[in-house]
């Protein structure tokens, strides 16, 4: 890669699509049994994603240690699957970067969700040459007012555990502290996350946008809307 690493890492951060344990904020528009099917095709679209890159392995990681059998059976081409530590999301992502950091210092370290279907590639490998290049701290904000990727240099505890997360000022809040921190941080091309009612339509008209404009789309996602009667293509 050059600079400061000589490989990447991207790690998934999900959980396995049961319905009633996913996208419990869709419940009220697609019922549990649907928005646990959107959670997979999302997740479907982005491990091929993240699978057809050459330039940062990919590995999954479980919020439930029990799930993983599951998630090597459906993915096992990945450089791997682990189970995510530590008590709340805050803390499991700064668990992620200290683990990653001591077991292979040279190496850059990104974590996504599983639910950000438009989130680009080439967004990710942007995300680890903005790491490889210098930069500290590195963020594709969503439009929920968190982020839909974090990159991290070196470990930072407090970046994860001095914010509330899933709040709608948890970047702005994290940006803070990577201030008092001062670490050097760049802001990629926004994205955003599907987990309200309201980010369900934004990303039903977006789709309608691309196929429209005969843009690529995520395939799993387009075709999960389509046999629900809600995308057309031509």
């Amino acid at each position: 890669m050059g600079g400061r690493f000589d490989s990447a890492l991207t790690a998934i951060f999900t959980k396995r699509p049961v319905p009633g344990r996913v996208k419990t904020r869709l419940h009220p528009v697609l019922g549990p049994e649907l928005s646990s099917e959107l959670a997979l095709a999302m997740l479907d679209d982005v491990v091929l994603r993240c699978s057809e890159s050459r330039r940062f392995a990919t590995e999954l990681w479980a919020a439930d240690e029990a799930d993983l059998p599951w998630f090597v059976e459906r993915y096992p081409g990945l450089a791997g699957h682990r189970a995510q530590r530590g008590n709340g999301l805050g803390e499991r992502m700064a668990e992620f970067f200290e683990r990653t950091r001591a077991e292979r210092p040279r190496r850059s370290a990104v974590i996504i969700g599983s639910d950000a279907p438009l989130l680009e590639r080439a967004s990710i490998e942007a995300a680890h040459a903005a790491l490889a290049r210098g930069k500290d701290l590195v963020f594709v904000p969503d439009a929920g007012g968190g982020y839909a990727l974090v990159g991290l240099a070196r470990p930072a505890r407090r970046v994860f555990t001095d914010v509330v997360m899933s709040t709608g000022d948890m970047l702005t809040r994290t940006l803070e502290v990577a201030r008092e921190l001062r670490l050097d941080v760049e802001l990629l091309e926004p994205c955003f996350d599907v987990d309200t009612p309201d980010d369900f339509e934004r990303l039903c008209r977006e789709l309608v946008h691309r196929l429209a404009q005969s843009e690529p789309v995520p395939n799993t996602v387009a075709g999960t809307l389509e046999s629900w009667g809600l995308l057309a293509r031509a």
